[in-house]
């Protein structure tokens, strides 16, 4: 009896430490707000063409501005040369990860929505993506 009624203020004393203490918890602000509804909206129903005018005007041209990137790297630099000589992979056609060429696109894109210094140029790119690629 005495072992049962140990055993049970021990489980009870591990049952009341184990209670985690509150967190702070942060509550978006409107930049995140902003940012999250840029995102769902320019994914939604990504299989037809945007139809969001405002993200329309945005993506009429990549930027190509090196000092809009934190770096410029190889791949980066082969996209632009690409992008400029309209040899990019059309919409809808066929994309293979182990075909170079459509490799190294697919990395310098990433690449440009990855080193952007600021959102801007980062919504820029993306809604120029969505529309193109």
């Amino acid at each position: 009896m005495k072992l049962t009624l140990v055993l049970l203020a021990l489980v009870g004393c591990v049952a009341a430490f184990s209670v985690p203490a509150p967190t702070k918890v942060k509550v978006a602000d409107a930049a995140f707000l902003e940012k999250q509804k840029f995102l769902f909206e320019i994914l939604y129903r990504i299989e037809d063409p945007l139809f969001f005018e405002e993200y329309i005007k945005y993506g009429k041209q990549l930027v190509g501005d090196k000092s809009q990137y934190t770096e410029f790297d190889y791949y980066m630099e082969k996209f632009w040369e690409s992008y400029k000589m309209d040899a990019l992979l059309p919409k809808g056609e066929f994309f293979g990860a182990l075909v170079k060429t459509h490799h190294k696109q697919a990395w310098g894109l990433f690449n440009f929505f990855y080193y952007a210094k600021d959102f801007e140029t980062f919504k820029h790119n993306v809604a120029w993506a969505r529309i193109h690629v």
